[in-house]
């Protein structure tokens, strides 16, 4: 079955639309949430969640990917229970983010408009392996030694370009006007 098909189940309000989804995306939802989390029954939970975001959600949307909607709401799951959990202890994806936040602010706004096109424009003009670590350090919430060995780059280059791209995102977003 294709994702479009899939959303046209989703749509019909047929379960196979998630049962679809589960079998395609599964695993590799669980391993991004996995990622985040650092526990697989909160991955295998987070996913769970996201395919009822799913069946909630869709309709009245229809994605254009739907991979990339269905990342985008284990990511937010994973973020929002981290954020809990975190609340009485610091993990290593808190650091990731408060890494993150040096560029962009606290504000959650950033996920929405105008920062958001910022930072895919500035991606975009980076080389491949830099937009591969950012992704896998920020996006994927992947140690920096994971996402170094992942672009084949030793832990302390991975640091050093991670810590230019965090000075190059500054300035851009500077320049756009956005304040941080």
């Amino acid at each position: 079955m294709t994702d479009h098909q899939i959303i046209d189940s989703f749509w019909a309000r047929s379960e196979t639309a998630i049962a679809q989804v589960q079998e395609r995306y599964g695993t590799a939802g669980e391993a991004i949430a996995n990622n985040l989390l650092q526990s697989s029954a909160d991955a295998e939970e987070c996913v769970n969640d996201a395919l009822l975001r799913l069946w909630n959600s869709i309709p009245p949307e229809r994605p254009v990917s739907l991979w990339a909607y269905f990342v985008k709401v284990i990511r937010n799951l994973a973020l929002d229970r981290l954020r809990k959990r975190s609340a009485a202890k610091r993990s290593g994806l808190t650091l990731v983010l408060e890494e993150l936040e040096e560029v962009i602010g606290t504000d959650d706004s950033w996920q929405e408009g105008q920062v958001l096109a910022i930072i895919e424009d500035f991606l975009r003009n980076e080389d491949a392996e830099n937009r591969a670590l950012f992704l896998r350090r920020y996006w994927r919430g992947e140690s920096i030694a994971d996402a170094a060995d992942a672009v084949g780059l030793s832990t302390h280059a991975a640091k050093m370009r991670l810590s230019r791209m965090r000075a190059r995102l500054r300035e851009k977003l500077k320049e756009e006007g956005i304040n941080v």
